[in-house]
């Protein structure tokens, strides 16, 4: 008891702090604890963090439902290598599933996904995804059935990121990605020749 108290108090703590190496260090001790805490992370310097992060500590799957992959996000060369590093351990996979993008070309040509599908060893692993008309719009990204980080609607952008969730939350976002690529179709990573 006296326990949780102090972690939610240093954990509060470092909520209240902006530096990068700050939020970080809250992230990691979370982890390391198993904490099941709720992370702001609207803006885009904390996104590529919660995002690294979710990819160092996957053990598994990783899902993605987004617009387009924001630039400013993924194309972070931090948040690339981590996605790399992910895909090179045994039994892991990334699904992506976009819901607005301009074209198919675009989207390959993006900075994330040309790195990942130029590894042939790592493609196996990685699958890419149109739901344009699947989608509900709410863009998330989950690990394991135990972590996600979720954007909400609203007339400001609010994330919220959570790397122990005991709510059920993950596992919910998990199965719903798995029963919206199923209505999806997926796309190929190679161009026709």
């Amino acid at each position: 008891m006296i326990r949780d108290k102090y972690i939610n108090l240093v954990l509060l703590i470092l909520k209240m702090t902006s530096s990068t190496e700050t939020y970080e260090g809250m992230i990691d001790v979370c982890i390391k604890l198993n904490l099941d805490s709720t992370i702001p992370c609207s803006h885009s310097k904390n996104a590529k963090i919660v995002l690294k992060k979710i990819f160092e500590n996957a053990k598994k799957d990783v899902f993605i439902l987004d617009a387009n992959l924001d630039p400013e996000i993924y194309e972070d060369i931090y948040v690339v290598d981590s996605a790399k590093d992910f895909l090179k351990k045994e039994k892991t996979r990334l699904i992506i599933a976009l819901d607005d993008f301009a074209s198919i070309d675009d989207i390959l040509e993006r900075f994330f996904i040309y790195k990942l599908k130029k590894n042939l060893d790592l493609k196996e692993k990685f699958r890419l995804y149109d739901a344009t008309n699947c989608s509900d719009f709410r863009h998330y990204m989950v690990m394991d059935e135990i972590g996600y980080r979720q954007e909400y609607s609203s007339p400001k952008k609010i994330a919220l990121a959570n790397f122990a969730d005991r709510k059920d939350v993950a596992y919910r976002l998990h199965h719903d990605f798995i029963r919206l690529i199923d209505k999806s179709r997926r796309i190929e990573l190679q161009k026709p020749l």
